[in-house]
Order: structure tokens, then sequence, then C-alpha cells
């Protein structure tokens, strides 16, 4: 199903971007909003999630409605901020008006690589891909996979303001731009909601269309954001080992 297929790279591209309250204690931060430019933003988030001893871990659930499909998906992250480790484990299901593609993956970020490793199970099939990580607005790999990068269009507009997001007050990264795939391009409009004391995401709301008449149309995402810490020695000794997520290199051609 061609629908399907282009949802699914479009999908875990903005997986690595959500409501979920964090778990570490507030800092009090007297903020005055107007004054924050977009790097000082990921400044401050990668600053709350680099504290000694811990790794930060986040829960994002997403759900996404189109005019023709519907998907939804969950995927974890655990940071390693101070050695700008990323592991990334998802789940995810996309329904179409023929059928429904089911996928899954795991991805680790080490020395400025990512390393994808990608199942879909009902078709027994898999893949194991490499690229070069991200990094933007002056943060390093480890930030940059959690909220994500949208600067892909020369277009792009952003702007900050300050926000409530269910009653919690919050800083909200607005940007609109488009996302540009092989044989596609999607305008986008997309809200990012971080809680205004931590720096620490929330959620993530989003909106577009696929141009393309031929495929998906309209659609809505939203993302939630579950925070928290654990103690950096409560994982494995190989968990930012990318053999540890079953990438396998692939064999030359």
């Amino acid at each position: 199903m061609r629908g399907a297929a282009l949802l699914i790279p479009f999908a875990l591209l903005f997986l690595a971007l959500g409501a979920g309250c964090s778990e570490q204690d507030e800092a009090g931060l007297d903020l005055d909003v107007a004054m924050l430019a977009v790097e000082d933003v990921y400044a401050g988030f990668a600053k709350a999630i680099n504290r000694p001893g811990d790794i930060y871990q986040v829960t994002i659930t997403t759900e996404m409605e189109g005019e023709s499909f519907s998907a939804e998906s969950t995927v974890k992250l655990w940071v390693d901020a101070a050695q700008d480790l990323v592991r990334e484990e998802g789940t995810g299901k996309t329904h179409g008006e023929e059928s429904t593609v089911q996928y899954e993956w795991g991805r680790v970020t080490v020395n400025g690589t990512v390393y994808k490793h990608v199942v879909q199970p009902e078709e027994e099939s898999k893949y194991d891909t490499t690229v070069e990580a991200r990094t933007c607005h002056g943060v390093n790999a480890a930030a940059s996979a959690v909220l994500g990068c949208p600067g892909w269009d020369e277009d792009l507009t952003t702007e900050i303001a300050e926000a409530r997001y269910h009653g919690q007050r919050a800083v909200a990264l607005m940007a609109s731009g488009s996302l540009h795939f092989e044989d596609e391009t999607t305008p986008n409009t997309m809200t990012l909601y971080l809680d205004a004391s931590t720096f620490l995401p929330i959620a993530l709301e989003s909106e577009g269309a696929f141009e393309d008449p031929r495929s998906l149309g309209g659609f809505k995402m939203r993302m939630t954001f579950k925070n928290r810490f654990i103690a950096a020695e409560s994982i494995p000794d190989d968990f930012f080992d990318p053999a540890s997520i079953g990438y396998v290199e692939p064999s030359p051609s």
C-alpha cells in the first residue's frame, strides 16, 4: 500500500523529536520568554538532561489522523547527555483503507552516527542502515534527537511564546515549513511545548497535508512526552552498543 509505505519513514522522522509531566523537581526558573532565542531553549533542555550519574529517559506516545489513514506509536529514548549517546526503541501501526502495517525499530546514536534497525513483523522483513547524526541550534546529537531539528526548509519561520498546556506553564516553540521526501512535499506547522521551569518537553502538536493528490491528504498529529531520570549504573554495559538493538552491519553489495 503506497500510503502506508510513505507514512512509515514520515512517522519515524517525527518520532526522533510531546502530556506527561516531568518527574524532575521544578527549578523555579523565572523566564522572560520574549527574550528567548531558539538556541536558548535548546541549551536549557540540554542542561536539564545532563545530570551526573543519571540517564534521561523519555516515553513518547504519538497519535496521527489523516484523511485516508491513522497511525499510532510508542517510542522510548534513553539519553546519556554527557557522552552524547542515545538509544531508541519504538513500535507503531499505520491503518490504511486496505490494510494495517506494523513496524518496530531501534536506533543507537554513538560517535556521531545513528544505527537503525527496522522490522516489519507481518512481512518478516527488516533492514539495517546508518546515517550521520543530526545536530542543531548549538546542542549535541543527544539533545537534538529528542527535540528534533525543525529546520528542514529555507522558508521555515520560528516563533517562541509563553503558553499554557493543560494548565501547565510552558514555552511554546512554533515552527512552520515543509517536509521533503523523494516524491512528496508536505507543508507543515508544529508547536512544541516545553515546561517553563525545566525545558523538558510536554507535548507536540502538528498538522499539514501531502501535496501530491494521489497520496494521503491532510493530517493532524499529537505527541505526548513522559520524562524521568534513572541511575546510569542501572543499565547494562552494552546498552548503547548498536548490536544490542539487533543491528547487523549490512553486507557489501
